[in-house]
């Protein structure tokens, strides 16, 4: 997908998380209603308080303990709550900025401290990437948290042409604003939930397959050239976006009040080992990767958050490559365990956000040998050696509510 559909894409999703309201104006008031008045006399700012009743002249409403009585007269401008909006638009706007800044931080600071490799990006370079990519994803982000933090719509009146009356119907249905679908971990009901998680790995097998290299002789500094150098290897580039891109697919339906059950499968693209031998003038490049399948039980301890552990199916790989091409892989089957926490947000909403840590246990197994990719016969480039795969997983996910 080319990234200006990527942006297309994501443009529509915040469009239609802002809420979208017709014209709410109205002219009735209800003894009950929360106002907020501004007067001629009585008061220098606007006041807060609820609209109690009214006789030929005045209006009178109750602040704390007090009831207030102000002509009509005096009154310059009354609002009434009708009720409730999203700050989906500010979420994003904080979202963007705050996320932007971060990010583009932290790349620039990385490209500071290592400006030693054939192809580096300059800080300023490396802050303005950070700073459009993070900017987009904050801002998707904190639409969505923005779109489940409610406050108090606030409707004008014209106070001249204004209807003032008793409620006839019940509070709760005329003004609570609340949310039409409710869900919450505590809730009895049961529902589904999916989301889809982009994020991060911990380097997992680099420096077992680092001490390969090493052990084989590939250990060497290679020359400089137009891109930089020299360089010391081996050396380990791993995280998001070095091989490829780590995700999560999440299904998690309720138990019991409170027991979910998660299931999770993912691919992760954890990085790559370079290595240089000085006395051929090689290189070489092993890319590691995982697929996990996990069920997992969660204890929801707080209403947004849950800890949980489960089994894990692990299928590792290392690859062995040549100009950018695969030219030798071996793959492992691994029971292991998954530690599992999730923080879930907005509680009550049907589009939601979910951050996820999660420590994959995995044994460590025999990978190779390698066969060298620079000669037709059959010499050995790598001897078998042992990677431990286990390793931390960080992502931020979005995903939906589905009621049964």
């Amino acid at each position: 997908m080319k990234i200006k559909n990527v942006f297309y894409v994501l443009s529509l999703f915040l469009w239609m998380l802002i809420p979208k309201n017709g014209n709410s104006q109205t002219n009735m008031i209800f003894t009950g209603d929360t106002v907020r008045i501004k007067s001629r006399k009585y008061f220098v700012e606007p006041v807060t308080c609820i609209f109690n009743k009214i006789n030929n002249d005045s209006l009178f409403f109750l602040a704390g303990n007090k009831e207030i009585a102000i002509p009509r007269s005096c009154i310059l401008n009354i609002e009434v709550v009708r009720g409730k909006r999203s700050n989906c638009a500010k979420g994003a706007l904080i979202g963007a900025a705050g996320t932007g800044v971060i990010l583009g931080s932290v790349m620039a600071a990385d490209a500071a401290s290592d400006q030693t490799g054939w192809f580096v990006f300059k800080p300023g370079q490396a802050f303005a990437i950070g700073m459009g990519a993070g900017g987009l994803l904050g801002a998707v982000a904190g639409a969505v948290i923005g779109s489940g933090i409610k406050s108090d719509r606030w409707i004008k009146i014209d106070f001249n042409n204004a209807k003032f009356s008793e409620r006839t119907v019940s509070k709760k249905s005329e003004i609570s604003g609340e949310n039409k679908y409710k869900y919450s971990s505590g809730d009895k009901k049961f529902f589904w939930q999916v989301s889809f998680t982009i994020g991060s790995t911990s380097p997992g097998p680099a420096g077992d397959v680092e001490k390969a290299m090493i052990n084989n002789g590939f250990d060497g500094t290679s020359p400089g050239g137009w891109f930089g150098g020299p360089v010391d290897h081996p050396n380990s580039k791993s995280g998001f976006g070095q091989t490829g891109m780590s995700w999560d697919l999440q299904i998690r339906f309720q138990l019991k009040k409170r027991f979910d059950m998660l299931f999770v499968t993912g691919n992760n693209s954890m990085g790559y080992t370079t290595g240089y031998n000085t006395d051929t003038y090689r290189f070489i490049f092993m890319n590691y990767y995982s697929f996990l399948i996990s069920p997992v039980i969660l204890y929801k301890f707080l209403q947004i958050a849950a800890v949980g552990i489960g089994p894990a199916l692990n299928i590792t790989k290392l690859e062995l490559q040549r100009g950018g091409e695969t030219v030798e892989s071996d793959k492992e089957n691994k029971f292991g365990l998954m530690v599992a926490g999730v923080l879930t947000f907005p509680e009550n909403s049907r589009i939601f956000l979910d951050f996820n840590v999660q420590f994959r246990w995995i044994p460590s197994g025999i990978y190779g040998p390698f066969k060298n990719p620079y000669h037709t016969q059959s010499s050995t480039i790598l001897n078998s050696f042992n990677a431990d795969f286990s390793h931390l997983f960080i992502g931020l996910g979005l995903g939906v509510r589905i009621k049964k």
